[in-house]
């Protein structure tokens, strides 16, 4: 998505051939394209497939960060008691 995007910004810009026009860029083609990628930004973080993914994700990372910081409080305890 994000290498269409550049690609039809790159189109945008004028050809070297265009002497006259050669420090312009076709504002209204970036404008379009740049509009066009933050509505279907909006749409992909709006979509319910995406919210539920994003929720699940969330929660497992939450589980993940518990569960490190149990096995460190064990390999904490652990190598506590080996050194005894």
């Amino acid at each position: 998505m994000l290498y269409n995007l550049v690609t039809k910004c790159e189109a945008a810009l004028p050809t070297p051939t265009q002497e006259a026009d050669i420090a312009r860029i076709n504002k209204t083609a970036v404008l379009h394209e740049a509009t066009e990628a933050a509505r279907r930004v909006q749409f992909v973080s709006q979509d319910p497939a995406v919210v539920k993914a994003a929720k699940e994700a969330g929660q497992d990372l939450v589980q993940a960060v518990r569960s490190c910081t149990a096995l460190s409080s064990e390999l904490y305890s652990s190598w506590s008691r080996s050194a005894a």
